[in-house]
């Protein structure tokens, strides 16, 4: 019963990830990142995290691109300090990552 309210819990922040307003989007960005640096999140959602983080670093608010890095951040720093099993994927994500922060810092 427990597991099935987290997972539904954390499967409606993932959605409301993509809300129309910018500040919902933001504080969920920063609740997911706080969770996953208190160590509250289950592996599995590690890969999920990081994708919502790498799709909202294009988003038009700064607040929101600014937690979306502190997302991607913690995200990281779980995996390293884990040794995580789906490393390679996340490493596949990490360099997709650096390479759209290249690009929107050269603009």
């Amino acid at each position: 019963m427990y597991k099935d309210a987290k997972e539904k819990f954390i499967t409606t922040l993932l959605q409301r990830i993509y809300d129309k307003s910018s500040f919902c989007r933001s504080h969920v960005l920063g609740i997911l990142a706080q969770l996953t640096a208190d160590k509250i999140i289950p592996g599995k959602y590690l890969i999920l995290f990081l994708k919502a983080g790498i799709d909202r670093v294009k988003d038009q608010s700064i607040n929101t691109r600014k937690r979306a890095l502190q997302l991607i951040n913690a995200v990281i720093d779980e995996v390293c300090s884990e040794d995580m099993t789906p490393f390679s994927e996340l490493e596949r994500e990490i360099e997709i990552a650096e390479l759209e922060l290249k690009t929107l810092s050269e603009e």
